[in-house]
């Protein structure tokens, strides 16, 4: 075999580029933005780079998919102009909504919908006005199957490259900077990738409609591995269900999942087999695509019954939201290409599109349906236990009810939008729903309304969080101290490491939290301060007592050091956070 030349390969380069330019541009534009953050050199702040990077990565792809439609209808410039400039405006008001929203799970929700939604777009968007059946089949195989390729390249050339650069580290007197291997994944993993995909995709997809072939290998796996699998995944679910006929008992939560993975896969088996689904020595995948949707019908049922009682049982969340929704999709897909002539499978990526953006907008999104019933069962949970908010001593209810409630608080909280309980609560500041990174916050809602945060039934502790807190403003004149250091400590979520801080020109500290020892650096001498026995003392205290704690049980005292707690909040005997003043004896 003729190796190509570098002529050639520029060549082709070349016209892939032609072809899809502004997806190309945005492909490199999602380089430039992976570089930026790995050199920590940003043109603009970290969030928004992150931001930029996912809108690069959605105008890609949509611009992928336009430009494909735009070859198969042959449109004059002027109409091709028009449909890339709405692209566009559609990327930029994507973009000035992603930069305008917290970062937060709904946020992160809306974003992963949005990035199905638009490969979803690619699989019919250049069949959706004309094209032949066969054609739209053989065009979406050819983009599996050119998916499939480019990740196995992919793989390949970034550890061949990284393993080149590991042993020119090893074997020369050559440092490599591990920013090399990241330098190496991100330029083959987003340019090289997006490159080699589209340079695979057919140069004039008018010719898939004339298409029949099928490949021998797919129908090996599908016929012969992938078929059966599913008949026994749909055995199994089968026996479940009569079991629970049987006993009478309510399904389990995981049934759900287990239902969905095995009809999504079921489907997409049979757009695997759809252009032979009819041929006479293919009986077997004959009688399966014939009964596959009928088969489904009961498991749809258990998955409604399923999900039906965990919403009923605990309100409606994002998750339920989209397991229903699917089960709703499943039904539809089923009553379709049972009583349907046509049978077109253009309808599946199709309606799944629909679905998708309709799931993320409007008063029938995930987020409005999910936030209203958690508000509802919020408000009925405060009524059965006469839980006002304006509170003196704890309350005491149920141990389930208090999880559920704890469980509603987290859920609005993580969603930044904890100000919905501001109707039931006497906040303690103006700020105290707008401060972003109060990791305390929903402890503290809990604590307003008299409550304890519990995370699971099986919790029956007394209280899951505690706060220490002194406003005495005399601290100064108690510690008379030489030098004074003040240590502000919040836990660090996304490492276990311990950071080391400088709290002045002269001194800087790092906290052990699991041995509650601090370690204080004067001048290259360290001192430590091991605080277990005082730390467990006065949270013991707090335990026994709903009052704060005076100054003087607030107050420890070493050879060399005076500690004050200022403040410190405790979630299950780990500490959050904590602020000291630490005086320096003369």
């Amino acid at each position: 075999m003729k190796f190509p030349s570098i002529q050639k390969l520029a060549n082709d380069a070349f016209y892939t580029f032609k072809r899809f330019p502004i997806a190309l541009i945005f492909s490199l534009l999602a380089l430039v933005l992976v570089l930026e953050s790995i050199h920590e050199i940003y043109f603009i702040d970290q969030k928004s780079t992150f931001k930029l990077i996912l809108i690069c990565n959605y105008g890609m792809v949509l611009f992928f998919a336009t430009s494909l439609l735009k070859e198969r209808l042959s449109w004059v410039n002027s109409k091709k102009i028009i449909l890339d400039i709405c692209c566009l405006i559609l990327l930029l008001i994507i973009a000035l909504a992603a930069h305008f929203s917290d970062e937060n799970i709904r946020f992160y929700n809306r974003l992963s919908v949005g990035w199905i939604a638009v490969h979803l777009l690619c699989s019919f968007l250049p069949f959706f006005i004309h094209g032949s059946y066969s054609g739209f089949w053989q065009y979406n195989r050819t983009l599996f199957f050119r998916i499939l390729e480019t990740q196995l390249y992919t793989l390949i050339l970034i550890g061949g490259l990284d393993l080149a650069l590991f042993s020119v580290d090893q074997l020369f007197p050559i440092e490599i900077n591990y920013k090399a291997y990241l330098w190496v994944a991100s330029i083959v993993g987003i340019l090289f990738s997006s490159w080699f995909f589209m340079a695979g995709m057919p140069k004039n997809s008018l010719e898939l409609d004339q298409r029949t072939d099928y490949p021998k290998g797919l129908l090996v796996f599908t016929q012969y591995v992938l078929l059966p699998l599913i008949t026994i995944y749909l055995t199994i679910l089968y026996v479940y269900g009569g079991k629970i006929l049987v006993s009478m008992d309510l399904p389990k939560g995981m049934v759900s999942y287990l239902v969905i993975a095995f009809s999504v896969t079921g489907v997409l088996s049979l757009l695997l087999i759809e252009p032979i689904k009819n041929e006479e020595n293919n009986t077997w995948i004959h009688g399966f695509s014939k009964w596959f949707y009928i088969a489904i019908l009961p498991l749809v049922v258990l998955l409604f019954v399923a999900i039906g009682y965990r919403v009923s049982e605990y309100g409606m969340t994002e998750n339920r939201y989209y397991i229903l929704l699917t089960a709703c999709w499943l039904a539809g897909m089923s009553f379709y290409f049972i009583f349907s002539k046509s049978k077109n499978i253009k309808i599946i990526p199709i309606s799944l599109f629909i679905v998708s953006i309709l799931s993320v907008f409007g008063p029938w999104s995930a987020f409005s349906v999910s936030e209203n019933s958690q508000l509802m069962t919020f408000e009925k949970l405060l009524a059965k236990n006469n839980i006002t908010g304006k509170i003196h001593s704890p309350i005491k209810i149920p141990h389930k009810e208090e999880v559920r409630i704890s469980s509603i608080v987290n859920y609005f909280d993580n969603r930044g939008k904890s100000n919905v309980f501001e109707k039931f609560i006497t906040v303690p500041s103006d700020s105290f729903f707008t401060q972003k990174y109060n990791y305390n916050r929903a402890s503290d809602i809990m604590s307003l309304l008299g409550l304890s945060m519990k995370y699971n039934e099986n919790d029956s502790t007394k209280s899951d969080y505690i706060s220490l807190y002194n406003q005495n403003q005399n601290v100064y004149n108690v510690l008379n101290c030489n030098e004074l250091l003040i240590i502000n400590w919040y836990r660090n979520y996304s490492s276990d490491s311990i950071i080391t801080e400088k709290l002045n020109s002269n001194y800087s500290y790092c906290f052990n939290e699991k041995k509650r020892e601090i370690y204080i650096t004067k001048n290259k001498v360290n001192d430590t301060l091991n605080l277990y026995v005082f730390f467990a003392k006065i949270i013991a205290k707090k335990k026994e007592t709903d009052t704060e704690l005076s100054q003087e049980e607030l107050f420890y005292e070493t050879q060399k050091y005076k500690i004050f707690v200022k403040q410190m909040s405790i979630t299950n005997n780990k500490i959050e956070s904590m602020d000291l003043m630490i005086g320096v004896k003369k």
